[in-house]
């Protein structure tokens, strides 16, 4: 026998779907855990992305968390006028395959006739957002494509444009980190570049946080560093205050 939930203590009731009566409709959600940036398919491109385009973006996936999955599926009214179809992996000059996207996990990216990628434009002129239906009925975001680099264009002579990741916070710190350790010149046994290498290694990036902070609290941190207090000093001193 199945255990009844429990919930504070006492027993609750299982509702089951009654005789006769047809469930509601799914309605379209999204996931996420799927996406990544990639070659061709980065958002560091000032042509078209900006904050704009992001509300853009937004404004379109909230649109679709109204549509009933398989009523939109079933339209094909629907699927023209969002540009809805299946990714043509062999459309002339695509810069991308779909084995390319290795960060998709293999139960899905290898089983392509349960799974296939589709697309849909967030407009005609912002480009489309690829990806493809899990076994809960879930749209798993895989890329975003601002330049219509996953369909080419006839029109355009089928050309191609090269885009960059844009970086958050954390994420253009570890970049920077990167860099000096590439461009440093001094030699193996200074203690500061051992030190910036094992930050790489990543043995200790749990350990940072990244907050925002405003101008004004910015040029007082700078300010005490220059007076020759340390970063991990005026934090300490901040916690034994508040504590």
């Amino acid at each position: 026998m199945t255990p009844k939930p429990v919930l504070d203590g006492k027993p609750t009731k299982v509702r089951t779907p009654e005789a006769g009566v047809i469930p509601p409709s799914r309605k379209w959600t999204f996931s996420l855990r799927c996406w990544r940036q990639a070659d061709y398919f980065g958002l560091d491109t000032d042509r078209v992305v900006s904050a704009h385009w992001f509300v853009a973006l937004l404004n379109r996936l909230r649109e679709l968390c109204f549509e009933d999955v398989d009523a939109f599926r079933a339209s094909g009214y629907k699927h023209e006028v969002l540009r809805y179809h299946e990714v043509n992996w062999g459309a002339p000059n695509i810069p991308i395959a779909r084995r390319d996207c290795t960060w998709v996990p293999r139960e899905y990216l290898e089983n392509e006739v349960d799974y296939p990628f589709y697309q849909f434009q967030i407009s005609t002129a912002l480009g489309r957002v690829a990806g493809f239906w899990d076994e809960q009925q879930v749209f798993n975001i895989v890329m975003l494509d601002p330049l219509h680099n996953l369909q080419p264009a006839k029109d355009y002579n089928y050309r191609v444009e090269a885009t960059g990741d844009l970086r958050c916070e954390y994420s253009e710190l570890l970049h920077k980190l990167d860099t000096v350790c590439d461009e440093t010149t001094c030699g193996a046994s200074c203690a500061t570049r051992a030190r910036f290498l094992e930050l790489r290694a990543g043995s200790h990036l749990v350990k940072a946080i990244v907050i925002p902070i405003d101008e004004e609290q910015r040029r007082d941190v700078l300010q005490l560093v220059n007076d020759g207090r340390s970063l991990r000093e005026i934090l300490e001193t901040g916690l034994i205050t508040l504590a």
